[in-house]
C-alpha cells in the first residue's frame, strides 16, 4: 500500500463511537476495532473477540484478516502481530491521534508513518515512542 493511498483501515478503539471513538493504546487489547473506508467515511465497529489474552497470544489476524484491510493504524502493537499483518500484505502505521476521525484526516493528508519492528511494543503497557 502506498502512503496516502489507504482505502480501508482498522483502528483499535476504547469505545464504539465510530468516528468519535477514542484510540486504544495497544492494538491487541482494544475492546473494539473501527474499520473505516477512507474514501466514503463509512465505518463499522466490531468487538475484539480476543482482547483479554496473555502477552504474545494475541491473534488479531484471524479476526481481521477477512475484512480486506489495506492498513492498520495504532499507537502500539507487539512485534509478533506486526510481523503477522505485514506478512499478509496489511501495512501498519503509527499515530498519536486521539480519535478515529483524527486518524482519518492523517490518512487523507499522507501524514501516517509506518510502524517498524524497532518501535513495536515489548509488552501490553508499552506504546510507540
Amino acid at each position: 500500500m502506498k502512503k496516502g493511498n489507504i482505502v480501508k483501515i482498522c483502528i483499535p478503539a476504547e469505545n464504539d463511537l465510530s468516528m468519535d471513538a477514542q484510540v486504544c493504546d495497544h492494538f491487541g487489547s482494544a475492546p473494539f476495532f473501527v474499520i473505516v473506508e477512507t474514501g466514503t467515511d463509512t465505518c463499522e465497529v466490531i468487538s475484539n473477540r480476543n482482547d483479554h489474552h496473555e502477552h504474545g497470544q494475541c491473534m488479531p489476524v484471524q479476526q481481521l484478516g477477512t475484512f480486506g484491510l489495506d492498513g492498520l493504524v495504532c499507537r502500539g502493537m507487539g512485534r509478533n502481530a506486526l510481523a503477522r499483518f505485514t506478512s499478509i500484505g496489511i501495512d501498519v502505521f503509527t499515530t498519536r491521534s486521539q480519535t478515529v476521525g483524527e486518524i482519518l484526516e492523517e490518512a487523507r493528508t499522507g501524514r501516517l508513518q509506518p510502524l517498524d519492528a524497532n518501535q513495536a511494543c515489548a509488552g501490553h503497557r508499552g506504546t510507540v515512542s
